[in-house]
Order: C-alpha cells, then structure tokens, then sequence
C-alpha cells in the first residue's frame, strides 16, 4: 500500500515505470497527522521525521503504532547521527533541517527517545550504502 497525500497519488505513473502497480494498493489521504490505515505488517517513513521537531515526531509515530498494531513494524529512513564531535556528513544537514524545517537530524539516542515516547522499541539500526549515509531506523511495538 502506499499512502501518501492526493496530490501525490493523483497520478502513479512511478508505481507503473517500477512495474509495481498491480501489487500495489495507492491510498490518498490527509495525512500522517489524523489517520493512517491499519493493518500493515510494516510501516516505512522514508525523509519525513526529520522536518519535525520531537513533539510532531511522537505524534506520527503513535499514529503508526495504533495503525501497526500488536504485530506490525516501522522502519524509518533517515539519517543517524555519528556521536561524538567527529566529522560526519549528516551534521551539515542537521543545521540545515534546524534552520530551514524546525527539524533535526537525530543520533541513535534520540531515535529511542521518540520512539519510547511513542510506545515502540529501538530494535535495530541498519546503514544503507551511498552517499548521504541514510540509514534504516527499525521498530517494533513496546
């Protein structure tokens, strides 16, 4: 299922080039801030929880954990920041999301943070290859 604003559904000519839209139910709606529907075995929110601040942030994801139900999963798509003071690309980032979004680049701590305030548990954190160092942020209902 990919749900995702009417906007941007209106017309899944991307869905058909991946030669997926058969297998794929498209879903409009309002939005990650009223309802999302229910009953997926995994939620995936790729480059959205970092144009949040922390309060929006446990609001999408308790959304996602009411829809996920005792069984389903998040996986979030975004960069994690490397502790410490070393150089990592993502800090560039980080002030640009703060600057520009009222959001943030997150570092592994953080993450937990949302996510238990949310009512999920951190259950594993996966890097991608490439070269913004996206990684796959997993979780799973607490």
């Amino acid at each position: 299922m990919l749900y995702d604003q009417p906007q941007v559904v209106e017309h899944p000519d991307y869905l058909t080039k991946a030669g997926v839209l058969d297998r794929c139910e498209v879903v409009a709606g309002t939005g990650l801030f009223e309802s999302i529907p229910a009953g997926a075995d995994l939620y995936i929110l790729k480059r959205v929880l970092h144009d949040w601040p922390d309060d929006v942030c446990v609001s999408i994801l308790r959304r996602c954990r009411e829809a996920a139900g005792k069984r389903g999963r998040i996986a979030i798509v975004d960069a994690v920041i490397a502790p410490g003071n070393g150089p990592d690309p993502n800090k560039m980032v980080d002030l640009l999301m703060m600057v520009l979004a009222a959001g943030l680049e997150r570092t592994e701590s953080q993450f937990r943070d949302i996510l238990e305030r949310s009512g999920l548990r951190l259950t594993g954190i996966v890097p991608t290859p490439g070269p913004y160092r996206l990684s796959v942020v997993e979780a799973e209902p607490a």
